[in-house]
């Protein structure tokens, strides 16, 4: 029994948990390298600059709203819907070059590193499927239709999207869950980081029960789900609060607000890291609960008995 005993192998967990941690480090250095060094990698407009409050007037004035158009070829993404909408972009949603979306970006004070990496990665993330291996293939032009891509940028437990797997849409706001969010602004009229994470947690309450092939894994909660939030708090908001009526513009009518400028810091990797993390804590803890679901379903159903009157 004692040389039974010798003979049998020291566990290695340990050892495969070490090895794993380092690659893990290895593949978090590498990520962040690239974050920090991309736009060395590739070419950006120098012409392109970032509007200000006393540009951006000008530049929208000759960027009106278009609306959708002829033919509805939106993303599950309301910025990029709303850049399409004003012609930023191709009002078509379709043949978008790399050029125009980091253009459009850059505008935005979202670039050039975040509008670079952004755009490098749809770019890659939705490949030609016409190569051999189609992973191989990088896009050429892009339509926003695409982004509608389930668990790719488009994620399951949306503000203001249904899931796919609940909706069989991911493209269209719901106006339900437009309305159910903007209940959570307190008495100046905005949602600050605590109130969106209530949202977001009540939103993956609501994801739970009604979607058994729900996916939430640490990749959509933070670069879906986290990056949203940091997003619509920093870029559509200011400074980790966005306003109910800015909030409606952007989501409900996919427009550029009368009084909105871009933000007048660069929104950098550093600055989304961080209010991402933070979006994450706000809703992990969260102690909202299915209640409020009622609350405002309550409350929704007293504005309609209202308007019908």
């Amino acid at each position: 029994m004692a040389d039974a005993a010798q003979r049998r192998p020291h566990p290695t967990t340990p050892a495969l948990n070490t090895g794993r941690m380092m690659m893990t480090r290895f593949l978090i250095m590498g990520v962040v390298f690239l974050a920090m060094n991309v736009s060395k990698m590739f070419k950006t407009d120098k012409d392109v600059v970032a509007l200000t409050a006393e540009t951006w007037p000008q530049y929208i004035a000759e960027h009106p709203y278009q609306g959708k158009g002829p033919v509805a070829n939106r993303s599950p993404c309301p910025m990029l819907n709303t850049l399409a909408n004003h012609g930023i972009l191709n009002n078509s949603g379709k043949d978008i070059t790399k050029k125009q979306l980091i253009d459009a970006l850059t505008r935005l004070n979202l670039g050039p590193k975040f509008g670079v990496v952004f755009t490098e990665s749809v770019f890659w993330m939705y490949h030609d499927k016409n190569s051999l291996p189609d992973w191989i293939g990088q896009l050429s032009t892009l339509d926003l239709a695409q982004l509608q891509k389930h668990n790719a940028i488009e994620h399951d437990v949306s503000y203001t999207r249904q899931d796919f797997d609940v909706a069989g849409d991911d493209s269209s706001a719901d106006p339900n869950l437009i309305y159910q969010f903007t209940q959570f602004a307190n008495e100046t009229g905005y949602i600050d980081l605590a109130q969106a994470g209530n949202a977001r947690r009540l939103r993956e309450l609501q994801s739970k029960r009604d979607n058994p092939d729900l996916v939430f894994g640490l990749f959509q909660k933070f670069a879906g789900a986290g990056s949203e939030c940091a997003l619509l708090l920093n870029v559509i908001g200011r400074n980790m609060a966005v306003s109910v009526d800015h909030f409606n513009k952007f989501f409900k009518e996919e427009r550029f607000p009368d009084d909105w400028t871009p933000p007048e810091e660069n929104f950098s990797f550093v600055r989304l890291s961080k209010a991402t993390y933070q979006c994450y804590q706000s809703w992990s803890n969260s102690k909202e609960t299915l209640a409020k679901e009622k609350q405002i379903e309550a409350a929704q159903e007293k504005v309609r008995l209202v308007q019908q009157q």
